[in-house]
């Protein structure tokens, strides 16, 4: 007896859900959440509040979950270098449990 496509595309629907899930906590944490602390508390001690500095912190926080750093930007001593190490570890967890389910599922 044939299964009828109603529950694989229903499968398929909820495999996509939790990938987008995967990817908007990714970007929501590398574009919101950690940008907003640097830019609050100051990725070197000194906090400006400035929008140019908030740009900067977009920048910082994502070269930062995605692992990159270039290095012309680095957080000062304390909190700011706690939460870079916090980044880091979310963003990699991430990125390995998205990567990990897409290829967990993909049909051959």
């Amino acid at each position: 007896m044939r299964r009828s496509a109603k529950p694989q595309k229903k499968e398929t629907s909820k495999q996509v859900k939790l990938v987008l899930s995967v990817l908007s906590a990714y970007a929501a944490i590398g574009l919101v959440f950690f940008p907003s602390l640097y830019w609050w508390f100051g990725i070197n001690g000194n906090p400006p509040r400035t929008w140019d500095s908030f740009g900067e912190s977009v920048y910082f926080s994502w070269i930062t979950i995605t692992t990159t750093g270039y290095g012309e930007l680095h957080p000062s001593p304390g909190w700011p270098r706690i939460w870079a190490c916090l980044e880091v570890g979310s963003g990699i967890v991430l990125l390995v449990f998205g990567v990990g389910y897409v290829f967990a599922n993909i049909k051959k």
